[in-house]
């Protein structure tokens, strides 16, 4: 599988303001350089992380983790 390193565009659109009945976009196109050579490995890294019976190790920079972490033996 061939991956896309290179250029390529963006586009951004966005809502200015509050809706009046109306959208009203401003759209942006924007120059890219990219590698996407990361995308199947981590794919395949996430299958086999669900497919797995075991827990994966919680990450430290992870807000859900920390969460999980300080809720450990809390009743509600």
């Amino acid at each position: 599988m061939s991956g896309f390193i290179g250029s390529g565009w963006r586009i951004f659109c966005g809502v200015p303001g509050a809706f009046d009945g109306h959208l009203h976009f401003n759209i942006h196109l924007l120059a890219h350089q990219g590698d996407d050579k990361w995308v199947e490995p981590a794919i395949l890294a996430a299958k086999q992380c669900l497919m797995s019976d075991a827990l994966p190790e919680p990450n430290a920079e992870c807000e859900f983790c920390g969460y999980r972490r300080e809720g450990r033996g809390v009743e509600v």
